[in-house]
Order: structure tokens, then C-alpha cells, then sequence
């Protein structure tokens, strides 16, 4: 392939930026991104270009991008997170919480997961709590409680809303929340954590009932 000029990826990138899309991890500047609701086929063909040479990464989040969403978070909202790690607000559902600290919790999560977001658990019951039935079990699902350390109206809430959830590509992760939220937003091995719970009895052969 021919060595492509400085002009040819400036023009590129300025195609995105007009499409509403900013360009993540080029090098040059573009101009202000726009408000365009859908990229027109001059984008998509300068987004295949920039992948092309190497000035962006394929796979790229382009939807997000469109969107206003960027890789990492302004700088409000990072020292929000700091503010929310050094003073974590009252737990307005403190008085409804209910420990559950007797069950033991399982998530399907490696090693290297950062965002662990949901669990299980089983819990054994005696013959009068499962209906005169032996054998029978209660299953609990578990999900991490983000929003017990938001506040409505915050910066940490709209960015959140904007995101709408973390996005996994080949080559990383662009996150919901901060990168510093992670651990007290997620369940944690032998780390008591605010969490919304269901559960359901079940059968021997566990078999939910409801």
C-alpha cells in the first residue's frame, strides 16, 4: 500500500468529526463533533481508512462515539469518584436492608474480571421451611448496587445515563462508571457489599418453583 499523506487522514478524520463521531486515538486534530444522528457512507468509507493505516484500532465504538460518549471521563466526573470514595453518602435504603452474609456467594467471573456484577447462591432449607418436602433448596441471585453510592443529579448519574452500560471490545473496555468505582461497585471476594436479592424456592432436582 502507498504511504498515505498527513492531508488525506486530516480529511478523514474531519469527515467523522462532521458525521459526529471524534476520533478516539488519532493524532491530529479534527474539528468540533457535530450532532449528526447516523454516519453517512463519506464516513463510514473515512472511518475504513483511518482503520486501514493504523490510525484507529478496528473495532473502534463508533455508535458511542456518535453519541458524545469518549474512552475515558471529563475530569468532573473523576474527582466526583474521588469525592464518593473518601466520603461515601448515607445508604437511604440502611433501614430495608436485610444481612445475608450467611449465604455463600458464586459468580461465573475470571480472575482478571473488574466488573463483577451479579452472583448466586444456594441455600439448603430445613423440612418445615421447604413445605414438609426434604432435599428442597432456596436459590438467591445477587446483583451489584451502583446507585448506592449515587446521587440523583449527580455528574457520576448523567455520565452513567449517557453510557447506558461498559462496552467490551478485543482490546479493552470502555467502562459505565470510573475506573476507581470499580471495586466498591462490584461484589467482591470475602468484601460485604449492598446488593439487590431474589431468590426461589426449588425442588430437589432444582427445579424452580414459584
Amino acid at each position: 500500500m502507498a504511504p498515505i499523506s498527513g492531508d488525506v487522514l486530516k480529511l478523514a478524520q474531519a469527515s467523522l468529526a462532521l458525521a459526529g463521531i471524534v476520533p478516539p486515538s488519532a493524532s491530529a486534530p479534527v474539528p468540533a463533533a457535530g450532532n449528526a444522528a447516523s454516519a453517512s457512507p463519506l464516513a463510514e468509507a473515512a472511518t475504513n481508512l483511518l482503520v486501514d493505516v493504523r490510525a484507529w484500532r478496528r473495532h473502534e465504538p463508533v455508535s458511542a462515539l456518535r453519541k458524545g460518549v469518549q474512552l475515558g471521563f471529563p475530569d468532573a466526573v473523576e474527582r466526583e469518584a474521588q469525592a464518593v470514595l473518601a466520603s461515601p453518602p448515607h445508604d437511604t435504603c440502611s433501614a430495608i436492608r436485610v444481612d445475608l452474609t450467611r449465604l455463600r456467594c458464586y459468580t461465573i467471573d475470571d480472575q482478571g474480571t473488574v466488573e463483577v456484577d451479579d452472583g448466586l447462591s444456594v441455600e439448603a432449607l430445613g423440612e418445615e421451611e421447604g413445605g414438609g418436602e426434604a432435599g428442597r433448596c432456596r436459590v438467591w441471585v445477587h446483583v451489584a448496587d451502583p446507585t448506592r453510592w449515587l446521587a440523583p443529579g449527580s455528574q457520576l448519574l448523567e455520565e452513567a445515563r449517557l453510557r447506558a452500560r461498559s462496552l467490551y471490545f478485543p482490546w479493552g473496555n470502555v467502562p459505565m462508571f470510573p475506573r476507581s468505582l470499580s471495586a466498591p461497585f462490584s461484589l467482591r471476594h470475602n468484601q460485604v457489599r449492598t446488593a439487590p436479592a431474589r431468590s426461589w424456592p426449588a425442588a430437589r432436582r432444582a427445579v424452580v418453583r414459584q
